[in-house]
C-alpha cells in the first residue's frame, strides 16, 4: 500500500514506513534529489506546461543517481512488505511543490502501474481500498524488477570504487492505540518520539519485546 499525504494525516491504527517527499516536517528527513531547483524545469514549465514538465522530471527522476536513489528506497520498502507513507507539502500551497508531488506519482503509476490513494486526514484511510495486489499490471512489475537489478548493480559497482549512493531509509511509524510513535531502528531505543515530534519516555513504549525479536 502506498499513500501520499501531509505529515500531520499519517493514520494512528497502521504501521507505515514513512518517507518525505516535500512535507516541512523536520522529523523526518527529505528524500535528497526529488526537488530539483525550479529554475532546472523552468524551461519545460513554460513550454508545454504540465506534461512537458511531467516528462521532464520522468526522465530526471530516473537518469539522476541521488533522485534514482531515493525513489528505489521507497520501492525497496514496498518489496519488502512494507505500508509505504509519504509525506508531501499540502496541495495548492506552492504551485511548484505541486506539480513535483503529482509528476512522481505518475512515475509510480506510469513505469510501475502502482496504485495509490492521497489523503488529508488519518481518518481518510478508512476510504482506501486495501485489497489486492500493489501493481495494476504485469508491465510494471517487470519495470519494477528490472530498475532494482539495476539499481543493485550499480549500487555495487559504486561501493567497490569506495563510493555509495546517497540513501535515506524511510522511519517507521509504529501503532498505538495511545501514543502513536516514530521508532529510528538504528538507535534503539533512545529515539522515540511522537507524532508531533516530542519525545516519549521509555514507559510509553509499548512494543520493547516486538523489536527485541525484529531489529
Amino acid at each position: 500500500m502506498i499513500i501520499f499525504g501531509p505529515f500531520r494525516a499519517i493514520p494512528k491504527n497502521m504501521d507505515f514506513k514513512v518517507f518525505n517527499l516535500s512535507s516541512l516536517t523536520q522529523i523526518v528527513d527529505k528524500l535528497p534529489g526529488l526537488i530539483p531547483p525550479s529554475n532546472l524545469s523552468m524551461n519545460y514549465i513554460e513550454a508545454d506546461g504540465e506534461r512537458s514538465f511531467d516528462m521532464w522530471y520522468y526522465d530526471y527522476v530516473l537518469n539522476d543517481p541521488i533522485a534514482c536513489s531515493s525513489l528505489m528506497s521507497i520501492l525497496k520498502a514496498l518489496d519488502e512488505g512494507n505500508n509505504i507513507y509519504i509525506c508531501i507539502y499540502d496541495y495548492e500551497s506552492d504551485p511548484y511543490i505541486s506539480m513535483i508531488n503529482e509528476a512522481f506519482m505518475k512515475i509510480l503509476q506510469s513505469r510501475y502501474e502502482l496504485k495509490y490513494a492521497i489523503i488529508n486526514e488519518p481518518s481518510d484511510i478508512e476510504y482506501v481500498d486495501r485489497d489486492g495486489c500493489d501493481f495494476a499490471g504485469v508491465n510494471g512489475i517487470k519495470n519494477f524488477d528490472d530498475d532494482m537489478k539495476r539499481y543493485m548493480e550499480l549500487s555495487i559497482a559504486e561501493k567497490t570504487m569506495g563510493r555509495s549512493f546517497i540513501n535515506i531509509p524511510g522511519k517507521d511509524f509504529i501503532s498505538d492505540k495511545n501514543t502513536p510513535i516514530f521508532i529510528e531502528k538504528s538507535n534503539l531505543p533512545d529515539f522515540v518520539v511522537d507524532r508531533d515530534g516530542d519525545e516519549c519516555p521509555p514507559g510509553s513504549w509499548r512494543r520493547d519485546q516486538y523489536y527485541n525479536d525484529n531489529v
